[in-house]
C-alpha cells in the first residue's frame, strides 16, 4: 500500500482526461514503505475515531477510482493529530542504549555505546580501510535498538512528515495498492 497526495483539482472528473500528475503535483513520503511497515507504523493511531489502519483497509477495498484518505480542511484536525500520534508512538518506543555512530567511506555503519567512546582506530571490515573512532568525526548519536523497530519508528517519521507537508499544501491525501 502506498500513500501519496496531490492538488484537489486533480481528483475532478472531466470530459478529456487529465494528464499524469507532474512531479510539482504529487506528494509521496520520503521514506519507501512496504505494506507491512505501514500497517505496523499505524499500529496504536487512530484517526477520526478508528484505527488508523483498519481505514486504510477499508478504503482499499472500496472500489473508487480514487481512495481518498483525508480531504483539507475537514480532516486538517485529524490528519495533524494523527502525524503528532505517530510522532509520540515513535519516541515512546525509541529504546536502546545510546550510542554514538561512524561511517566508513565504503558505507559500512559503526556504533559504540557512548559509555565506552574512546580515541580509536579500526579496521573495516568491508573495505579495509582504517575509521577513525574520535567523537569529532562522528556523524551523530542513535539508540542501538531492534533493527525492525528502528525501521517502524523511522516509517512513523517518514508518515507524520508526509501528513502534515499535505495538509499543509491543502492536497487530498491518497491510498492504494503498490
Amino acid at each position: 500500500m502506498t500513500f501519496s497526495a496531490m492538488p484537489p483539482f486533480r481528483l475532478v472528473k472531466t470530459k478529456r482526461p487529465l494528464p499524469a500528475p507532474t512531479a510539482d503535483e504529487l506528494l509521496l513520503p520520503t521514506a519507501t514503505l512496504t505494506a507491512a511497515l505501514v500497517a505496523e507504523a499505524l499500529a496504536g493511531a487512530e484517526f477520526r475515531g478508528e484505527k488508523a489502519f483498519e481505514r486504510v483497509r477499508r478504503i482499499e477495498k472500496e472500489s473508487e477510482e480514487h481512495k481518498i484518505f483525508a480531504v483539507p480542511p475537514n480532516d486538517l484536525p485529524a490528519l495533524l493529530r494523527l502525524a503528532d500520534q505517530l510522532t509520540t508512538l515513535a519516541r515512546q518506543q525509541a529504546t536502546g542504549e545510546l550510542t554514538r555512530v561512524w561511517v566508513c567511506d565504503c558505507g559500512s555503519r559503526f556504533a559504540v555505546p557512548v559509555a565506552y567512546v574512546r580515541p580509536l582506530s579500526i579496521r573495516c571490515e568491508r573495505c579495509g580501510r582504517t575509521v577513525e573512532l574520535e567523537v569529532g568525526k562522528s556523524v551523530g548519536e542513535e539508540r542501538a535498538s531492534d533493527p525492525g523497530q528502528h525501521h517502524v519508528s523511522a516509517a512513523r517519521h517518514a508518515l507524520s512528515e508526509f501528513f502534515r507537508e499535505a495538509m499543509a499544501r491543502g492536497w487530498v491525501v491518497l491510498v492504494g495498492n503498490a
